[in-house]
């Protein structure tokens, strides 16, 4: 566990690295010198790149021979530069008329309109392949949509909004505010979580359930997560300000109805509130009946360390954010971060797969996978 979480703070550390604007020199091809973070005197060699074997000549690499946050920047780095200079950016602010996200024709006609979760949005009939559409989600957004699917992404990997905001600025020459990045994120997580609850996971016959403390403005509140063990997926998370048996069997509730289904053995903590929680939620005098294994340890054979991990990244993202000021903004960033792990985000555990592909749920999403959660969330009718 120790080492999958220092693994995840070296990511992090690598990406704020280029997220504030510390861009490695390049000496030529495979060689680049990156700035130290805690002696501005100092730069770290950084060689092997097209090679496929890194070295850096900084204390940490030396003693673990594993990837640094020096060698993780410019890996990042030379990501980026490579997706600018060989990628055409979909444009979002643009003068030229709207076409049919699915054949581009420009040859449309209103038809009606549609509510989602009370918001109206005009609905379109293409004259040319007869398929029906909404306006295109990243029209009047500044810069384009790769832009805007790097703030999602730099954003839940658990980078703070004004080290984003210094990122676009410096690779981007965009300069967009912190408040407008934060205002991006809440609406296309919006668009997103509504789209996907739509989807049921197959699901295993074991289910974890686990509690984090996170801080809200200054207050200690409770992180809720239950996830199946077989895909990964992360079947509910519920934000609560203390742990009754109310609260532990909203969390059982929630994963019931994501996976429409339950699981044979439910492995939880000592905690007490599971106890009850699970006879309400779970309990039948019907068989097969669901089995409740609680307070396992790490030795035990079957135990928590799963989610163990998972809290740990999720502590990340809280950590930058320093405190969510209100219940409902922690609220939808943990929504927000949970359609990452389960759609976005390449699970080791998995073979590179993410939880939702190896739960069955098949949306094919292209390489860009925040590109098009949100344009399969906004033009479907």
């Amino acid at each position: 566990m120790r080492k999958t979480r220092t693994s995840n703070d070296r990511k992090i550390k690598g990406y704020a690295i280029i997220s504030k604007g510390d861009l490695p020199e390049v000496v030529n091809k495979s060689t680049y010198f990156v700035p130290s973070q805690s002696n501005l005197n100092r730069k770290y060699k950084v060689t092997g790149a097209g090679y496929g074997r890194w070295a850096c000549n900084c204390p940490d690499f030396q003693n673990r021979h594993l990837d640094c946050k020096h060698i993780i920047s410019v890996k990042f780095w030379l990501n980026v530069k490579d997706k600018m200079e060989n990628e055409q950016p979909d444009k979002i602010y643009t003068e030229n008329p709207m076409s049919c996200p699915y054949c581009k024709s420009e040859k449309y006609v209103r038809n009606g309109s549609r509510k989602n979760n009370g918001i109206k949005k005009q609905t379109y009939r293409c004259n040319y392949c007869k398929r029906y559409f909404v306006e295109e989600p990243f029209k009047k957004i500044k810069g384009n949509a790769q832009v805007v699917t790097l703030i999602m992404d730099l954003f839940y990997k658990g980078i703070s909004l004004r080290k984003i905001q210094n990122h676009l600025e410096q690779i981007y020459g965009i300069k967009i505010s912190h408040v407008t990045i934060y205002s991006y994120v809440k609406k296309f997580t919006k668009i997103i979580d509504n789209y996907v609850k739509q989807f049921n996971p197959k699901a295993s016959d074991m289910w974890h359930t686990d509690e984090m403390m996170i801080d809200s403005n200054g207050k200690k509140v409770w992180l809720w997560n239950c996830m199946d063990r077989d895909t990964r997926f992360m079947l509910s998370n519920l934000i609560t300000q203390e742990r009754t048996i109310e609260d532990a069997e909203s969390v059982f509730a929630i994963a019931k109805q994501t996976a429409n289904s339950k699981p044979m053995f439910m492995v939880t903590d000592g905690l007490q509130s599971y106890k009850k929680a699970f006879r309400n939620q779970f309990f039948t005098l019907e068989n097969p009946r669901s089995e409740h294994i609680q307070g396992a340890t790490f030795q035990d054979k079957i135990n928590n360390n799963i989610l163990e991990r998972l809290n740990g990244s999720a502590r990340e993202r809280t950590k930058v954010m320093r405190g969510m000021k209100k219940m409902e903004t922690a609220t939808a960033v943990m929504n927000g971060y949970r359609n990452y792990y389960n759609y976005v985000r390449p699970h080791q555990g998995l073979d590179g797969a993410t939880p939702s592909e190896k739960a069955r749920i098949d949306l094919k999403l292209d390489r860009n996978k925040w590109l098009s959660l949100i344009r399969q969330a906004s033009y479907g009718v």
